[in-house]
């Protein structure tokens, strides 16, 4: 799944406030199913406020549903506006950012995150964009990776 970086608090914003635009210098002609990335920088704003927020990493979904110039929302500034819809926030999943649309690297993360109970299945399939089964297998074989960690670790390395 593509994934877009937005610094803080634009996340919270979107994920927790109705946020329902997010300005760019470019215009898209991508609509569908977006990861949001909070990158590890915040906005040249009062950066005290936003420690607790986090950050370097994939803290949601949203759709696309359009890109315009103009748009009834307090939110829009432009020059272009991605009209996001069908938010909705996730744990943190750990991972690097990038400019524009990007496809994070984040497969492993998120099985251990399942497999540990800090992501739903659910949730983690979405991230993925895989279905159930198929995540569920992912995160078995996740599990016994982590399960053969943990003896070695337990042995003392050896």
């Amino acid at each position: 799944m593509k994934a877009l970086s937005i610094r803080q608090p634009w996340c919270q914003r979107i994920l927790f406030e109705g946020k329902d635009v997010e300005n760019r210098s470019w215009p898209t002609a991508y609509r569908g199913p977006v990861l949001i990335h909070a990158s590890k920088s915040v906005a040249e704003l009062d950066r005290d406020e936003w420690d607790d927020y986090p950050r370097g990493g994939i803290v949601g979904h949203a759709e696309i549903v359009d890109c315009v110039t103009s748009v009834e929302s307090d939110w829009f500034f432009g020059p272009y506006g991605f009209v996001l819809a069908n938010v909705r926030p996730l744990p943190l999943i750990p991972c690097r950012g990038a400019l524009g649309f990007f496809t994070p690297d984040i497969m492993s993360t998120v099985a251990r995150m399942a497999v540990t109970g800090d992501l739903t299945e659910g949730q983690g399939a979405k991230v993925l964009s895989m279905d159930r089964v198929a995540f569920r297998t992912l995160c078995d074989e996740a599990a016994a990776r982590l399960g053969a960690f943990v003896a070695v670790c337990e042995a003392g390395g050896e």
